[in-house]
């Protein structure tokens, strides 16, 4: 079998990261854990009986602050995502009553609520999944788990993220996409929104990138290829 299909296997680096990176990253992902935990303990008072901090909420801060320009990354996904699926959860555990079937109920259905309302964030599926394995605590608490501590989660932790990007990192949150138009064709090719879309059909994978995003690296490659050519030919 050939090596290009075992590369799928091997470990790769993130287009973009470097250690800088990761370290700016941790940084994020400490500082907004802690601020969240901090003022959900606050506001909950001595009334400790539901978790101040929701376990998902950390594959939530990998990707608000390691992918922050990610659709994934967006409050809304952040936010709206968690939130929906900690109803689907709490829903299902109340009308299933066999933990292995309501759990797989949960997610399942907590991946149609997140695209139906454009939210899809991956933790959310941990979100519906602990609202059904949760223990007796968190399913008493009942659809006030969406709000408390889901809901304010999210919310604390999104705004760590905007601080923190925006003081800090260096990354405008929430990203703002490029404007595409102001970045001139180097190849001569006029590439439209539809061309993205349907090579992205094409490609038959779901992509964590905007098609915005993705004009502006097609432009910026064919820049840098333009760039080298002329080099090439300048050469003696």
């Amino acid at each position: 079998m050939k090596f290009h299909y075992w590369r799928a296997y091997l470990p790769t680096a993130l287009p973009g990261a470097t250690p800088k990176a990761w370290v700016i990253a941790s940084m994020g992902a400490l500082l907004g854990i802690s601020l969240t935990g901090f003022v959900t303990a606050a506001l909950m008072g001595t009334d400790l009986r539901l978790p101040f901090l929701m376990i998902p909420l950390a594959a939530s801060s990998v990707i608000l602050y390691v992918l922050p320009t990610g659709p994934l990354a967006r409050p809304w996904a952040i936010v709206v995502g968690h939130t929906v699926s900690a109803l689907v959860g709490v829903l299902v555990a109340h009308a299933v009553q066999q933990p292995v079937l309501a759990a797989g109920i949960a997610v399942a259905l907590s991946i149609v609520a997140m695209a139906v309302t454009g939210s899809l964030h991956p933790p959310g599926g941990s979100t519906a999944l602990l609202a059904v394995l949760g223990g007796p605590v968190v399913q008493a608490a009942g659809y006030h788990y969406a709000l408390v501590p889901v809901g304010l989660n999210a919310v604390l932790l999104v705004l760590s993220g905007i601080v923190y990007h925006r003081w800090v990192s260096g990354h405008p949150y929430p990203h703002v996409l490029p404007d595409s138009s102001r970045i001139p064709e180097a190849s001569g090719f006029d590439i439209r929104a539809e061309d993205i879309d349907a090579a992205v059909v094409r490609y038959g994978e779901i992509l964590d990138i905007e098609r915005q995003d993705v004009e502006v690296l097609v432009r910026e490659i064919e820049r840098a290829a333009l760039q080298r050519r002329l080099g090439a030919n300048d050469a003696p």
